[in-house]
């Protein structure tokens, strides 16, 4: 009997993807691993690989997908590629180690040697400073004086405080400087505040309102009496005046001008009715109807409303 032709790693994978139909392109989005990554392993090209690494957890991946067994494949295929092994301890003690890359970072000696610089040239700068403002420095400050207490020296002015009081004058010199040439460049032709009379009052408006009330008419209120219990609202296109519930016996009084702009909404017409004066109106409706929008202005009330019958 022939011995079984052995079949490579890639060549497994690829005759059972094609017995399955299915193409690189279904098992890359599968699997999220590229296609040209399977197209080199199906090709057993696995130094195209990132490194051993990918190459055993791909094929595992593959495998699985495939529901082939994965151990034997990665068995399969560690046999077949000869991967480089990783150091052991003996060859890292005898000196065969790879070169390390070079660092992209600075090394201790050249970061201390930047900072020495550094150091000495901020030294000698703060020592040309100081000297530069000693020097600049007067030997007396203007309006300043030091009296030595009974019995002492008098101290020693030290560059802080000179420097303090100097700059001190300097701006109190630029404020009189500013102020004389404010004084100067000011025009002598604009008359004193206390030149000036102030006007005579005007005399006050007549008000408005006390003609407007001597000029309209009396307006009787507007009454909305409830017999029974009824949701109830009255509004004006401003405010609501009233919103709620009233039990049998309740009254609302409506003033005659905001009345004339109200409107009457009730849940339950046949409970309501209206007063204006000595004239009452029957109920708004049938119990339990709703009346919307009833126009409250008096006028508009007893022509739109019929009287109530008391005979």
């Amino acid at each position: 009997m022939e011995d079984a032709v052995e079949i490579t790693v890639g060549e497994r994978l690829r005759k059972a993807r094609k017995e399955r139909s299915l193409s690189i392109e279904d098992v890359a989005a599968e699997i999220m691993v590229p296609q040209h990554y399977l197209k080199s392993i199906e090709e057993d090209r696995f130094e195209a690989l990132p490194g051993q690494t990918y190459a055993i957890g791909f094929v595992r991946n593959y495998s699985r997908y495939l529901n082939l067994p994965a151990s034997d494949l990665v068995a399969a295929l560690k046999e077949q590629v000869d991967f480089p092994k990783p150091l052991d301890s003996y060859e890292i003690a005898s000196g065969f180690v790879p070169p390390p890359r070079a660092s992209m970072l600075p090394s201790y000696g050249s970061v201390f040697a930047g900072l020495s610089i550094v150091a000495v040239v901020y030294a000698l700068w703060t020592v040309s400073a100081e000297d530069e403002s000693t020097a600049a420095l007067p030997a007396a400050v203007p309006g300043v004086q030091f009296e030595p207490m009974k019995g002492e020296q008098a101290p020693q002015q030290s560059l802080q405080v000179a420097q303090v009081y100097t700059a001190a004058a300097t701006i109190e010199s630029k404020r009189y400087a500013v102020a004389q040439d404010d004084e100067a460049a000011r025009p002598t032709d604009i008359p004193k505040v206390m030149d000036v009379k102030p006007a005579a009052p005007r005399a006050p408006e007549p008000e408005i309102a006390a003609d407007v009330e001597a000029e309209a008419p009396d307006l009787e209120d507007v009454a909305i009496h409830v017999g029974e219990e009824s949701w109830i609202e009255v509004r004006t296109d401003e405010r609501v005046v009233f919103s709620g519930i009233k039990q049998a016996g309740d009254k609302i009084t409506v003033s005659g001008l905001e009345a004339l702009s109200s409107r009457l909404t009730t849940g339950n017409a046949g409970g309501i009715w209206l007063s204006v004066g000595d004239w009452t109106s029957a109920a708004l409706g049938a119990s339990g109807r709703v009346r919307r929008n009833l126009d409250l202005a008096p006028e508009q009330l007893v022509a739109e409303l019929a009287p109530a019958d008391r005979s």
